[in-house]
């Protein structure tokens, strides 16, 4: 996966992901396990997303189809027809539009 995380099952945070900075990983973070970014039937309805817009377009969708609601701050849908781009500051109004378009294609949402 181009977003340099790859955890297909459960394991520790140093195993998943390839860490880019000079320091080394805290020993706290590095031994938090992780797991795929699949929805389960562990997943909440409500998921909030902070990807690299080419692990999003992959990602986030396969959760909208699994029903939840998805908050994104990539680019990746930014501009989409179907996706309501939701500033809180600017229209924060249309924030009931996510709980209307449940259970589509459509949920992901972008700030």
């Amino acid at each position: 996966m181009a977003c340099g995380f790859r955890p297909l099952r459960r394991q520790a945070y140093a195993e998943a992901a390839k860490w880019n900075l000079a320091t080394p990983i805290p020993a706290n973070i590095a031994g938090m396990k992780v797991s795929g970014a699949a929805p389960d039937s562990s997943t909440p309805k409500l998921v909030f997303a902070a990807l690299d817009a080419t692990a999003a377009q992959h990602i986030e969708p396969a959760f909208a189809e699994a029903g939840h609601a998805v908050v994104s701050n990539s680019s990746a849908f930014r501009m989409a027809e179907d996706v309501p781009l939701i500033i809180p500051e600017v229209n924060g109004d249309h924030v009931p539009l996510i709980k209307r378009r449940s259970g589509t294609r459509t949920t992901v949402a972008s700030w």
